[in-house]
């Protein structure tokens, strides 16, 4: 009897536990069922691109920029802005009853200013005092001798042998001779005085008129030269930028024309602007593409200059033409370019899988969502913790992290499939 009442408590706990562990299976079953499947990457050392798109414009490096040492009025402009010209070719023709009128006086006269201040400056630096310091050597001598002459009367006069009027006579003769001794030596050192102030006002005059010609010849490099016909004929071969007005007064100074030196590829460059906020990266890079009349197909350009432009937040980049650039360039038209570099770093993930607080930017805060294997009677479940980390490069679609912020977790998985369902602490189902 007891053995049966065994039997039958026996199998009735096996059916139990049994109906527990099947009960157990379908609930988890079930609400796998409601879980949000989540898709993950383990962060790998991994090389990623990041590009920039820009649009830029090919501008020449050198400009002949037009202008006159006058006020003066445009009848015609022979050409137009975009128009090619080559040297020699005229450009426009001013109203010649206004003219060019220059201020000026004329280098050679100039030149043989400096000349005669020159002549001048030898001629002071060859006067000699010769005679005035051989008279003033004669009077100093004969004050000496009177001096003795002296000191031999007063001898003969404390002796009785010459008489006191002649011993004064003598000590008078003495002062007078020592009073025209000093004046000769003021009347020297005053003579020495205007040689030395004559030597600088012409050394100065000297340097006057050689800054005078090197102002003339500054303005004449920078003045253009209108022909005696009143035209203008281009200085050099390339393409007109800009042209000024018509029938109205331009004063000296204003620009009249602009012609961009252009003779190939060499003669350019590529200039663009792009937003502050990508410095870094432009700077840090030595090349860019740019597009060209053929698909698929790009010039490259070395970066050569990049610039912040004070108070606009935007930065300009500058490059030169790759020296195998063939063909004509077409100034001031609207090309698009390309900035590229590859980063290797460790700990990349897919840029989706990082939330930031703000933006993203190096060096900025964001998390991610890690998920956590933890085994239960029933198996193993997965349980989400968010981690904040550090956004230590970023590409097109990858972000490398700081090293230390997912360091204390073993093969951690991040969710790339990021919704407003997951939060920290969530049960989710890895999606196979």
């Amino acid at each position: 009897m007891e053995s049966k009442i065994f039997n039958i408590t026996k199998k009735t706990v096996i059916v139990f536990f049994a109906l527990v562990f099947i009960l157990g299976v379908f609930s988890k079953s079930v609400t796998d069922l409601f879980l949000p499947k989540v898709c993950t990457a383990i962060p790998l050392k991994s090389t990623f691109p990041k590009t920039l798109n820009i649009e830029g414009k090919v501008v020449p490096k050198e400009i002949v920029k037009v202008r006159l040492a006058g006020n003066v009025i445009v009848e015609e402009y022979y050409v137009k802005a975009g128009d090619e010209v080559k040297k020699g070719d005229p450009l426009f023709k001013i109203n010649k009853n206004y003219g060019v009128k220059s201020a000026n006086k004329n280098i050679d006269e100039l030149k043989l200013d400096i000349e005669k201040e020159k002549s001048k400056l030898n001629k002071l630096q060859d006067t000699s005092y010769e005679i005035d310091e051989k008279n003033i050597s004669l009077l100093e001598t004969n004050i000496k001798n009177m001096k003795e002459k002296i000191k031999k009367l007063e001898e003969l006069y404390n002796a009785g042998a010459v008489t006191a009027s002649k011993l004064e006579d003598n000590k008078q003769s003495l002062k007078e001779a020592e009073a025209n001794f000093e004046i000769e030596k003021l009347l020297l050192d005053e003579k020495r005085e205007e040689k030395s102030i004559d030597i600088k006002d012409t050394l100065n005059n000297i340097e006057k008129l050689k800054k005078e010609i090197n102002d003339i010849e500054n303005i004449n490099s920078f003045y253009s030269q209108v022909a005696d016909d009143g035209i203008y004929y281009s200085e050099a071969d390339g393409i007109v930028l800009t042209i000024n007005k018509t029938d109205i007064m331009l004063y000296k100074d204003v620009i009249l024309i602009e012609v961009g030196v252009v003779k190939g590829y060499d003669s350019v460059k590529f200039v663009a602007q792009v937003p502050e906020e990508y410095y870094y990266f432009v700077n840090r890079v030595s090349t860019l593409n740019v597009e060209t009349e053929k698909k698929n197909v790009y010039n490259r350009v070395k970066i050569t200059n990049v610039n912040k432009i004070a108070n606009e937040n935007i930065v300009e980049v500058e490059g030169d033409f790759s020296e195998s650039v063939d063909g004509y360039p077409v100034i001031n038209k609207k090309i698009k370019g390309i900035v590229e570099k590859n980063y290797t770093r460790l700990w990349t993930v897919p840029k989706v899988a990082v939330v930031p607080f703000d933006k993203y930017e190096l060096g900025a805060p964001g998390y991610v969502y890690v998920v956590l294997a933890e085994e239960g009677v029933l198996g193993t479940e997965y349980v989400v913790s968010r981690v904040q980390v550090t956004m230590a490069e970023i590409g097109d679609n990858s972000i490398s992290l700081d090293e230390n912020d997912l360091s204390r977790f073993t093969n951690p998985k991040v969710i790339t499939n990021i919704s407003y369902k997951i939060r920290s602490g969530m049960k989710v189902k890895m999606w196979k």
